[in-house]
């Protein structure tokens, strides 16, 4: 009864970190893509063969995952089913892991680990995300599972579950393959009995769920096994001792370094912050003495023979093989590897902790002393997880208040390669949603419309909005709650930005930003674009432009300029006018520049009054497929007031920089 109250406790606490606010969270690139393809295929309108896109190549998945997420998109076409399918996945790694712990460690290694691995920083923070990583962890510890029962136990039909379990892996994340060489090394170890029936299912069954995937291949000269087999290639003679260093560090630091990529120093306090990373370097250093017992085990009874010694010294091969195959795997790779390359390690670490856990006392003590020291230890277990439970409903309230998601991308990467990334900020879900629901709800705005009248470099790309605005169109469509106002655009900016000029006509509180409709000063029929070389007077060839741009893709090449113009009515009553010119662009990763505007009427150059940019992953759609590009988002703020006449005013924006312009928006206001 004990184990079982501290089961439900555990398992209390896990639901906290993963459903408290899941709604704020990340909803761009993969998200994107991925709720879209499920979307369609819980509708029935596509049946995709091949899945995301391996990092780094021009190779793709296959597409069970894609299958596998339409569950929850056949109840709700609401992201936000996606991410509760997937964190109510880990709740099930959570039990999983339990029951394998038990079986094959003890209650109190069992206890240990999964109240580790459930508020786990980073486990949470995948649990959170409707992307493929997100799924692995439950998978993991089933394939384990089987796998310890096939060497430990010698049940032969547990391989039956370990291919079946390998192919799911496998087009979830390509990293996953480690665990494919972990089992190959224990069985060419310990050379378990394998009946040939089990094995020829477990082959067939591993091809059966490859299926649409070989039949992709085949039809298209397996032309993504080639993409990996070339990627391979490239990748011998990596970055060596030094990446494979840095790899192994984060991995027995239980990736901190990664983790400090979440926290914004200036959001904590630092009594909290440096207690928080003692504990979980504490933590650390658990999980690095399990290694060392490990090890101890090998080394102290590997002559002996009784049936439970030759079990323990499987077991701690087998865990000694879970966390360092993928290292060697990976850890040399020349390009970026992100600390969720590791997940498949997961929960490996934390049974080791909690091996530790449970054999510090008898180890010691004996008698009271060894009691007293337990307790201490449960104690330092009980504060490790309460800082961790703390440290992610506190840092989901900072999202609340902040209204964006912020992430220190250097910081992910592991190894010695490094990221072109830098800082990333993006809307999260839960607002990204609430807006699009008051545009259509409260002010009519639906469809098609929202890309034309809709303006705020707040809201990112159209992409990014497309499957929302679609799904909620469709959903406030029916019940015909409102109309939109005739001529009417609307403004999304964060609420402390004064936009008092726009004279908006109402308003609409959402968090840390405001809707606000307004009669536009922009003539939006009236843009166009063209190129030079030298001055904007020598412009040969000016070609309408629908504004705002939101597929522009215009290659700008060194020397050229890219230049848009179009009207400005200012009223005879209007005194103060400003107009934000907001820009999305990419360019290579050797180049790292972005687009800045310049302003220019009546032959004159007006300096900007505020300029705000960032940096953003896009994903872009070409013809081989869905791919990510660094690009730089920027809102530059010019005041016309005094500049400006009342009747028609003509504005040139000058597009100074070297790359390829994803979208182009000029409104009055400022949204950052």
């Amino acid at each position: 009864m004990r184990d079982k109250l501290a089961l439900a406790a555990i398992l209390a606490l896990a639901a906290i970190v993963r459903f408290y606010r899941v709604d704020l969270t990340w909803f761009f690139l993969d998200q994107v893509r991925d709720v879209s393809v499920a979307a369609n295929i819980a509708a029935g309108a596509s049946f995709p063969l091949l899945g995301p896109r391996i990092g780094w190549t021009e190779a793709y998945l296959g597409p069970l995952y894609f299958y596998v997420l339409a569950i929850p998109f056949s109840i709700s076409q609401d992201p936000v089913a996606g991410i509760v399918f997937v964190a109510a996945f880990h709740l099930v790694a959570v039990l999983a892991l339990f029951r394998f712990g038990r079986e094959f460690f003890g209650p109190g290694v069992a206890l240990y680990a999964s109240a580790f691995f459930a508020v786990f920083p980073l486990t949470a923070f995948s649990s959170r995300l409707v992307w493929h990583a997100g799924l692995l962890p439950p998978l993991v510890v089933l394939y384990m599972y089987a796998l310890f029962r096939l060497i430990i136990r010698g049940q032969s039909s547990a391989v039956v579950a370990l291919c079946a379990l390998l192919a799911v892996l496998t087009q979830l994340h390509l990293t996953t393959i480690a665990l494919g060489g972990v089992a190959l090394v224990a069985v060419v170890v310990f050379r378990p009995t394998l009946r040939l029936v089990h094995v020829l299912v477990g082959m067939a069954l591993f091809l059966l769920l490859y299926l649409p995937y070989v039949a992709y291949e085949i039809a298209h000269g397996f032309v993504n096994v080639r993409g990996l087999l070339g990627f391979a290639a490239s990748e011998q003679g990596g970055n060596g001792l030094r990446a494979f260093a840095s790899v192994a560090k984060n991995l027995l630091l239980l990736f901190l370094p990664a983790l400090d990529g979440f926290i914004l120093e200036g959001e904590w306090s630092r009594t909290f912050l440096g207690g928080f990373r003692l504990l979980y370097a504490s933590e650390a250093f658990l999980f690095a003495l399990g290694l060392a017992l490990c090890a101890s085990r090998l080394l102290t009874r590997w002559r002996l023979g009784t049936v439970d010694e030759v079990a323990q010294r499987r077991q701690a091969v087998l865990l000694l093989l879970w966390v360092s195959v993928p290292i060697l795997m990976f850890g040399t790779k020349k390009t970026a590897i992100w600390w969720y390359y590791l997940d498949s390690v997961y929960p490996g670490p934390f049974i080791l902790a909690g091996i530790a856990l449970t054999s510090l006392p008898p180890l010691i003590f004996r008698g009271a002393g060894q009691k007293r020291l337990a307790l201490a230890l449960v104690c330092l277990a009980a504060a490790i997880v309460a800082s961790q439970v703390y440290f992610q409903v506190h840092s989901q309230r900072q999202v609340v208040e902040r209204g964006e998601l912020v992430v220190l991308a250097p910081r992910l990467a592991v190894n010695a390669a490094g990221s072109h990334l830098g800082t990333l900020i993006t809307l999260p879900l839960g607002y990204r949603r609430e807006i699009v629901r008051a545009l259509a709800r409260e002010f009519g705005v639906r469809d098609e419309a929202f890309f034309r009248n809709v303006h705020g470099a707040v809201l990112g790309l159209a992409e990014e909005n497309r499957y929302l605005v679609r799904y909620l169109s469709t959903r406030y469509g029916r019940r015909a709650e409102s109309v939109p106002t005739p001529g009417a655009h609307y403004l999304v900016a964060r609420a402390e930005k004064d936009n008092s000029a726009l004279g908006a006509s109402r308003s609409e509180r959402i968090g840390p930003y405001t809707i606000y409709e307004y009669r536009p000063l922009v003539d939006y029929t009236s843009w166009s674009c063209g190129v030079t070389s030298g001055r904007l007077a020598d412009v040969a060839q000016w070609t309408g432009l629908s504004v705002p741009a939101s597929d522009l893709v215009r290659s700008v090449r060194e020397g050229e300029r890219l230049v848009c113009r179009g009207t400005v009515h200012v009223p005879a009553h209007v005194r103060d006018v400003k107009v934000a010119v907001s820009l999305v662009g990419w360019a290579p990763f050797e180049a790292r520049r972005h687009f800045e505007a310049r302003l220019h009427i009546d032959g004159r150059s007006l300096s900007p009054v505020a300029r705000e940019g960032r940096q953003d992953p896009l994903m872009l759609k070409a013809a081989s497929g869905w791919s990510m590009e660094i690009g730089w988002a920027s809102e530059t703020v010019f005041d016309l007031t005094g500049s400006v006449q009342p009747g028609e005013n003509v504005v040139t924006i000058e597009l100074m920089g070297t790359g390829n312009l994803i979208s182009f928006d000029v409104y009055e206001g400022r949204s950052w």
